[in-house]
């Protein structure tokens, strides 16, 4: 979770909004490409950002599952914070994240483990 305190000449965190990412319902499958000329993270590897609207209080599974990628996620607060990451708490190379969620909006980025990689992926994000 280190990359939000990078300092000196390493990679800056990118700026982020819950206005400029794409809407995710919760509890609805989304399927998406990384692909050559998409945003890219600050280690390089492709990502799609996604918001969720978090009209309740409580616990908030994410998963990323994926046949072509090392799956990876972000979670950010609505301004641009890291809260989690994830690489392999799914089965194989997918991504698994659960934890409580206030009342809010929070972003989601469905990435690489590896800079470069392209290919389909699935996302959710849940209430439990």
């Amino acid at each position: 979770i280190g990359l939000a305190s990078c300092i000196g000449d390493g990679p800056t965190e990118p700026e982020v909004s819950c206005d400029s990412a794409t809407p995710l319902t919760l509890g609805t499958f989304v399927t998406g490409t990384l692909a050559a000329g998409d945003e890219r993270d600050v280690d390089g590897a492709y990502l799609d950002r996604y918001r969720i609207d978090v009209a309740t209080a409580g616990t908030i599974r994410i998963s990323m599952v994926s046949d072509d990628v090392d799956s990876f996620l972000w979670l950010r607060s609505s301004d641009g914070e890291v809260l989690d990451t994830n690489d392999d708490d799914g089965e194989g190379l997918d991504a698994l994240m659960m934890g409580p969620l206030e009342i809010g909006c929070y972003l989601i980025e469905a990435t690489s483990a590896d800079d470069g990689d392209t290919g389909t992926y699935a996302l959710i994000a849940e209430a439990l």
